[in-house]
């Protein structure tokens, strides 16, 4: 038996609790080039040039039901060392699989695994929601500018790792 290339990570927990935060940072340590955000519609398409050449794929609401199709096409993705890049208007060709998998859920039954699936990491937690922006508490950084443009009236442009706190 073949060992998955990759560990694949599955997390569940009460909605609002800061799961985007994670797949955020995990595209940021990867470079935001590598990472592609795939919905569920884009996963059950044919055309999958959201995996082509990244390194992390992000899955946010994970849930394949009942759907073998989908949890197979899926499989193939997590395991396979080659896969086939179907981008629309352009011929297929095979890449080398590079991918990792980043898939969150706020349902238990997401994946249908048993206990010897070795493809998935899945952790649970009993979080709950906290009130509040989840940057809370987080130090503006400090920017760095040269003393000829340093200007009052004039703020320097700061760069934020998550951008703008949409609380």
């Amino acid at each position: 038996m073949r060992e998955a290339p990759h560990s694949r990570a599955r997390g569940q927990r009460a909605r609002g609790t800061g799961k985007g935060i994670v797949a955020q940072v995990l595209a940021r340590l990867v470079g935001r080039h590598n990472a592609s955000f795939v919905s569920m519609s884009q996963l059950d398409s044919p055309f999958n040039g959201w995996m082509n050449a990244k390194s992390l794929v992000v899955i946010d609401e994970l849930y394949t039901g009942p759907q073998i199709a989908l949890l197979n096409k899926l499989k193939t993705y997590i395991t396979e060392p080659t896969v086939t890049i179907n981008i629309k208007n352009v011929r297929t060709f095979d890449y080398d699989n590079v991918a990792n998998f980043f898939a969150t859920s706020n349902q238990r039954n997401a994946v249908a695994l048993d206990d010897f699936d070795r493809r998935w990491f899945v952790w649970y937690s009993n979080a709950a929601k906290r009130g509040g922006c989840p940057l809370q508490g987080l130090k503006r950084p400090k920017a760095q500018m040269p003393p000829s443009r340093q200007c009052w009236a004039q703020p320097p442009k700061v760069t934020y790792l998550f951008g703008r706190c949409g609380c």
